[in-house]
């Protein structure tokens, strides 16, 4: 027990001043008030039976109208009242808005990529803007958005945004920060000796389109379910910059609205966000062994074990300010140790599953 407590508190240690690090790096989105000039940009939004988000995301969109040049969307074949909302747009900002009705899905595609690449092929921008329906923008967001990629003068940026949760969600939800803040090395994101050490988030991306030239455009991504993370990875292994913020309060999204439904929707593609089976069983030990293991033994161990562990009480409350960085309940660092479990439970149940072949359907279709 005592050598087991000792690797423990390392990894402790070790995970601890790299979050404090990333809390400090992990940029926050800030509002500006310099209204893009919009000529080169276009906003695509992918969308498959969105009657309850649709009307919604595209008012926020037209709303900043002036820093964009066109909003494209693609109505992946609805069946609810998704199509007669975008016809409205379309008459109310004729020019402005376009739909694109989408192509039947090739076997070798996943759907989603699959409709970014129809977008990509009708957009007229020079840099495009990827937007999921279930994001929330606040007034003046886009526009933020589009200027805190040109001051990082990134080829691709993405938005983690704030997460909308109830108390269960949160539990595989905010496992995204538990991750992102103690595992990435966010001091080499922007080193190009260090290809793997990307952070992308598919909800709101920004790509050039000569950035996504050089990476042999969403073909290249074909069988991705992570497009956000491995769009920043292909971008960055071609030589050029990536960069992310935090949503804060301009930028939200709810992906959820139960527990069912965030398991189904992790189990679907959390297997993709490791880079293979060793990594897994790396990674699924560390958090376990830190976040789990760690303060089981403190509550049991022997004094030297305790002596040991000690860094678990620092890392639990530098979570308490992590909760306060990225709008996470307060009460969550009390069921930490439950997220780490069910997260780690999600993540191996998808691996499980793609190894056996088994394709996850996703709103009537295979994902």
């Amino acid at each position: 027990m005592m050598i087991a407590a000792i690797i423990i508190g390392v990894v402790q240690v070790v995970l601890l001043a790299q979050a404090v690090r990333n809390r400090k790096l992990f940029a926050l989105l800030r509002h500006v008030e310099q209204r893009s000039a919009g000529a080169s940009i276009s906003v695509c939004l992918p969308m498959r039976d969105e009657e309850a988000n649709a009307e919604r995301i595209l008012a926020s969109i037209t709303s900043e109208l002036d820093c964009i040049a066109e909003v494209i969307v693609l109505d992946d074949g609805s069946t609810d009242r998704t199509p007669e909302i975008l016809r409205a747009f379309q008459v109310r900002y004729p020019g402005r808005v376009r739909i694109v009705n989408g192509k039947t899905k090739p076997s070798d595609w996943r759907a989603k990529v699959w409709a970014m690449q129809q977008l990509c092929e009708v957009a007229t921008g020079d840099t495009l803007v990827f937007i999921d329906a279930d994001v929330h923008l606040a007034p003046g967001a886009l526009d933020s958005v589009l200027g805190a990629a040109r001051q990082e003068e990134s080829d691709f940026f993405s938005i983690f945004p704030r997460q909308i949760t109830t108390r269960s969600t949160d539990l595989l939800v905010d496992h995204l920060f538990t991750t992102l803040l103690h595992l990435l090395p966010m001091q080499f994101v922007s080193e190009a000796a260090y290809p793997s050490a990307v952070a992308g988030c598919g909800q709101l991306q920004v790509i050039t389109r000569s950035a996504l030239s050089r990476i042999g455009g969403y073909a290249s991504l074909r069988e991705s379910l992570h497009d956000g993370l491995h769009s920043a990875r292909l971008v960055k292994r071609s030589g050029d910059r990536v960069g992310f913020a935090y949503g804060a309060d301009l930028v939200s999204c709810e992906m959820y609205p139960s527990f069912r439904e965030a398991w189904r929707g992790f189990t679907r593609n959390a297997f993709q966000a490791s880079v293979n089976a060793p990594a897994l069983v790396l990674t699924s030990a560390i958090m376990l062994g830190a976040f789990v293991a760690g303060p089981l033994l403190l509550l049991c161990g022997s004094p030297a074990a305790i002596i040991a562990l000690s860094p678990t009480v620092v890392l639990y409350l530098h979570y308490v300010f992590i909760a306060r960085t990225f709008d996470l309940r307060p009460d969550f660092v009390l069921r930490l140790p439950l997220s780490v479990v069910l997260s780690t439970a999600v993540q191996w149940w998808s691996f499980i599953k793609d190894k056996l072949g088994i394709r996850t359907t996703w709103r009537g279709r295979a994902a």
